[in-house]
């Protein structure tokens, strides 16, 4: 289970262009996690998790369906983090349906 936090980090990282790390970021960013789980919370605040690289140019759709299988992965309790199987299935649905 630890193998799907690190994969949900790494999503989280390809989603938001940042690091797990950053310290050039103001303290309350610095920490990816810490700074995503708030957000996670509130589906009007999905947008701010998007690489600005982006240009806000990204289905919306597909933006909250990535983002809750990262949040899934990132769950503190690893019994409640889905099999990689699931993520894969999550993941190839959302590559098949450009919306």
């Amino acid at each position: 289970m630890s193998d799907i936090y690190s994969f949900g980090v790494v999503l989280l990282e390809i989603i938001t262009g940042r690091r797990i790390i950053d310290n050039s970021r103001p303290s309350e960013e610095q920490n990816l996690i810490a700074w995503a789980q708030p957000l996670f919370k509130d589906k009007k605040k999905f947008h701010l998790m998007a690489d600005p690289l982006l240009e806000e140019d990204y289905p919306v759709k597909a933006l909250y369906q990535v983002l809750a299988v990262a949040a899934m992965c990132l769950q503190e309790e690893a019994t409640k983090r889905p099999l990689i199987t699931d993520v894969v299935a999550a993941l190839e649905h959302l590559s098949m349906n450009k919306s």
